[in-house]
């Protein structure tokens, strides 16, 4: 149990907040898309959501992709100050993300 946990506290010294911004940073979509893994996971995931009419777990699958593509495109790199027009755009998006979730999941029921 003890060596578990163990394992579980260097993965996330390893994995932090910033080290995650900066893998997100360097992902190349052109790459993920044109990679074998990603439609072997990809292709039977989105045809079970799609037959099962599970459009709730499509929409917050669009909606983390959404979020990963806006901290791509506007969060600066670690240890640089960010800009308030990035800030805004980062603000903006995040709260259009948002604010389609809910419409979706609670008023168009």
């Amino acid at each position: 149990m003890k060596e578990s946990m163990l394992q579980i506290l260097d993965f996330l010294k390893e994995h932090d907040f910033p080290t995650f911004l900066e893998k997100t940073r360097g992902l190349e979509w052109q790459q993920v898309l044109h990679s074998g893994y990603t439609w072997l996971v990809a292709a039977p995931l989105l045809l079970f959501i799609i037959l099962t009419k599970r459009f709730k777990l499509l929409l917050g699958l669009a909606s983390i992709v959404a979020f990963v593509v806006l901290l791509q495109l506007t969060l600066p790199p670690y240890g640089d100050q960010m800009q308030l027009e990035s800030l805004l755009e980062f603000v903006g998006g995040a709260m259009a993300i948002v604010g389609l979730n809910l419409y979706f999941l609670f008023i168009r029921q």
